[in-house]
């Protein structure tokens, strides 16, 4: 993974979106890695229940490329590592409780 391409990180306080049309209010972040691991920390993030969703964009459009099954293309993940192998991803089983002094949370991208 490391300088071969864009990670995109965005989360989700909602179904709204998920997985690839997120609402411009949306927190997001675009990052280069330089490494296999990645930490990106938002800040000023509302405590409340949050779902991540991680999108390695190999040929840099900015979205999840499916095939005509609707399968991503790319590698991607979601927090709480919920990516459905054959449904869309559910926001429900992706959340996570962020605090007030924070959550770390680990995403394993999976390959297509």
């Amino acid at each position: 993974m490391p300088n071969q391409s864009d990670l995109l990180v965005t989360l989700f306080d909602g179904a709204q979106g998920l997985p690839d049309q997120p609402a411009v209010t949306q927190p997001s972040r675009k990052i280069r890695p330089d490494g296999v691991t990645v930490q990106l920390i938002f800040s000023n993030l509302a405590e409340g229940r949050w779902a991540v969703k991680v999108l390695q964009d190999l040929n840099g459009n900015g979205r999840v490329n499916c095939n005509l099954v609707g399968f991503p293309q790319e590698p991607c993940g979601a927090s709480n590592n919920r990516l459905p192998k054959l449904t869309p991803p559910n926001v429900d089983e992706a959340l996570v409780d962020i605090g007030a002094q924070g959550e770390a949370v680990t995403i394993e991208l999976r390959q297509p």
